[in-house]
């Protein structure tokens, strides 16, 4: 759908049938793994609002729009596979991974439109009840797993690497909880900085981004865009943090 509409305000322009078929196309060739974004209140141009379902590639400005839509009661985002269903209509598998629009009166409305164009959606087994526990991804990375925040603090301040420092634990870290404790690890930066610092941070983003690569969830999530911020202030002015201290 994303050569259709390259972003949300494509889709707003568009009229609904637009949408849908649209949606049938890509449907008709099959989907496998495929990022999704709904919304029973997506608001189009001249104040309509309806059902979206968007599959495609969840880009910066779709990202954008989902996080500043977090708390809408109304949206989902995840990804999804189809195949045939018992109906005999196109089955959508959505797999949730963030969104509090998870309900089966939701999924009731989103059919009703999905109908239209032979095809009904339902949410993937094993999915916890489709019932996401929080808004982000669980995404893992094996990067060093924290101890408490101020042994983190204190081997910084003492230019030891944190993976030295932190105690051993067989169970791979979340990526939301690193992005935690990289904000608790600049916290740490800017107290005392320092160039080991400076480098075991820049570390530590680079095994965060290239794990969230896996993920094209955690790539549209809150988390992202602070890590993503983070690492072009230090790249911008790290070294002045560490040449101001020591001058």
């Amino acid at each position: 759908m994303d050569r259709d509409f390259r972003n949300p305000e494509d889709v707003a322009r568009a009229t609904a049938e637009q949408v849908r078929q649209s949606l049938a196309k890509i449907l008709r060739r099959g989907v496998s793994g495929k990022s999704f974004c709904m919304r029973l209140k997506f608001e189009f141009s001249g104040g309509r609002a309806g059902p979206v379902l968007f599959i495609g590639n969840l880009n910066r400005a779709w990202r954008d729009y989902i996080n500043a839509n977090a708390r809408a009661l109304d949206m989902i985002v995840g990804t999804c596979s189809t195949g045939r269903g018992d109906t005999g209509r196109t089955q959508i598998r959505l797999q949730v991974e963030r969104g509090r629009g998870v309900s089966d009166s939701t999924l009731a409305s989103l059919n009703r439109v999905l109908r239209e164009i032979n095809a009904e959606a339902v949410f993937a087994a094993g999915d916890d009840a489709a019932r996401p526990t929080s808004s982000a991804p669980s995404s893992r990375v094996v990067l060093p797993a924290p101890a408490t925040k101020d042994a983190d603090a204190q081997a910084l301040s003492a230019g030891q690497p944190a993976a030295e420092a932190a105690s051993g634990d067989d169970e791979p870290p979340d990526l939301e909880a690193e992005a935690q404790r990289l904000k608790e690890l600049f916290a740490a930066f800017k107290a005392a900085p320092s160039v080991e610092k400076l480098e075991e941070l820049m570390q530590l983003i680079a095994a965060w981004e290239e794990a969230a690569k896996d993920d094209p969830l955690m790539l549209i999530s809150q988390e992202s865009e602070f890590v993503e911020k983070l690492r072009k202030l230090l790249e911008a002015k790290g070294s002045q943090f560490v040449e101001q201290r020591s001058g």
